[in-house]
């Protein structure tokens, strides 16, 4: 029979209890080093390395699930993570999310994903075991490039090539259904985005625009 340090059978105690000295007892350095930010922090595997075996000790299993997400219009990863108790096999849940960068130098799609799911974890084990990451540098950069990259998506206008290919879509739906006139609808769309030009679109705005007339042309094309 395993006892704590005051005597008291592991066994005896009701689930809370035990995550309770489980979160006391973990202790989870931040070995990990960002040379580019200059910080140090904790990943989801450091967190998951100390805690194995405190689960052992404290008798729980901890089972990691993700999943992809959309909230706002935004692409999210989620990770769940069910604390189960051996002996009642009652759970304890908590979430965590992280939203996928729509691009990041130097990654692909699945380099983005996995970054976003590893930090998912990350929340998720934090929420779980009470790991204070709101001033972890790692966290705020991660959030800070997020800001960042909407910042600039919200703020920075169009390029020539798409300015071409909002023409050119505005024209095929003009092509296969006559009534859609494109010249009017540019018209009312620089109305509606209180714009004088196209030029003065924002990525932001353009992808808005493009989002909805792809939809109208895919279909112009099926009923076509």
């Amino acid at each position: 029979m395993t006892e704590d340090k005051k005597g008291l059978p592991i066994e005896e105690m009701g689930r809370f209890e035990r995550l309770t000295k489980l979160q006391n007892e973990l202790a989870v350095p931040k070995n990990q080093y960002n040379e580019f930010g200059d910080f140090h922090y904790r990943s989801a595997e450091d967190i998951l390395a100390s805690a194995k075996p405190l689960l052992d000790k404290y008798r729980f299993n901890l089972t990691l699930v993700t999943s992809p997400c959309m909230k706002d219009g935004w692409h999210y990863m989620r990770c769940v993570a069910v604390l189960t108790d051996y002996k009642t096999e009652k759970k304890i849940v908590t979430n965590g999310f992280a939203r996928e960068n729509e691009s990041r130098p130097k990654m692909d799609a699945a380099q983005c994903t996995g970054t976003s799911e590893s930090y998912a974890k990350k929340y998720a084990l934090g929420n779980l075991f009470l790991l204070d990451d709101i001033k972890d540098p790692d966290a705020y950069e991660h959030d800070r490039r997020e800001q960042k990259s909407v910042s600039e998506r919200v703020n920075k206008t169009i390029s020539k090539s798409q300015e071409t290919k909002l023409l050119n879509t505005f024209s095929e739906i003009e092509r296969l259904i006559p009534t859609e006139k494109a010249m009017e609808r540019i018209e009312k769309m620089k109305e509606c985005f209180k714009i004088k030009a196209l030029s003065e679109m924002t990525e932001e705005q353009w992808q808005s625009a493009m989002n909805g007339l792809n939809k109208q042309l895919a279909k112009a094309r099926e009923n076509g």
